[in-house]
């Protein structure tokens, strides 16, 4: 079996994107995104935010401005350098599809569908 390397993670931008043109000439879009997770705590019975930040780099030129929710699909690339001595391990995101997550007005946020009825009388085992 192939290893897979593939990424799908939706957040915020902190920043605007920033516009880079490399030595060969080729644009890339490179900006940050922020996206939570929440869990809850056995120990203060509460629902604690975890945030993860993310940098992207996209092929091409697009203009996203900061709070713009996306959706970043590709693939996660490492990198490791040194700092003051200490080797720091970097993770960035080679997008090769963003996707922004514009909200209608009339919609609602978080609007579950569910469907009125079951097709498949089996039981989940969950």
């Amino acid at each position: 079996m192939a290893d897979i390397n593939s990424f799908i993670v939706s957040g915020r931008l902190t920043s605007d994107s920033e516009i880079r043109v490399t030595k060969t000439g080729k644009h890339l879009t490179m900006f940050n995104i922020a996206s939570n997770d929440d869990y809850f705590s056995s120990e203060t019975k509460n629902w604690i935010p975890r945030p993860y930040f993310f940098s992207v780099v996209l092929s091409g030129e697009k203009e996203l401005f900061k709070g713009t929710q996306v959706v970043v699909e590709g693939k996660m690339t490492q990198q490791k350098f040194e700092k003051e001595g200490q080797a720091k391990t970097y993770y960035k995101i080679v997008a090769s599809k963003v996707k922004k997550y514009e909200q209608k007005k009339e919609e609602k946020a978080n609007v579950e569908y569910v469907t009125d009825e079951v097709t498949d009388t089996t039981e989940v085992p969950f």
